[in-house]
């Protein structure tokens, strides 16, 4: 059995009343899946009052995605996301479409969470 690790890190930064930017990294390990084991992952996600987000994303050495949703109440989203490689996987893949859905469980704000003001 191949050894994964995922580690995960991003943050939140005020732009302005409505518009919040978080952008976020991925360290991940595992042996033998790419050119190098390890492949960091870059990503940026923009979101406005908290409701709609679009967002890009970078994996190095293997491509980029790019991604939209919309987050519907304090415990769900729903989003999209096409991922295109830029390894020779491509001249047999076109990309990927992703959906995405999110929970949000044990959210501690409920009614009183800052998406709701």
């Amino acid at each position: 059995m191949l050894p994964h690790v995922f580690l995960t890190a991003g943050y939140r930064i005020l732009l302005g009343e409505d518009i919040n930017a978080i952008p976020s990294v991925m360290l991940k390990y595992v042996n033998g899946s790419s050119k190098n084991s390890f492949q960091p992952e870059m990503n940026l996600k923009v979101q406005y009052q908290d409701l709609l987000w679009l967002g890009g994303s970078y994996r190095y050495q293997d491509g980029y995605a790019g991604m939209a949703g919309i987050n519907v109440g304090n415990t769900f989203n729903v989003g999209y996301a096409y991922d295109f490689t830029t390894t020779a996987l491509n001249t047999v893949s076109r990309g990927t479409h992703e959906i995405i859905v999110g929970f949000t469980i044990g959210n501690k704000y409920s009614e009183k969470c800052p998406r709701c003001w």
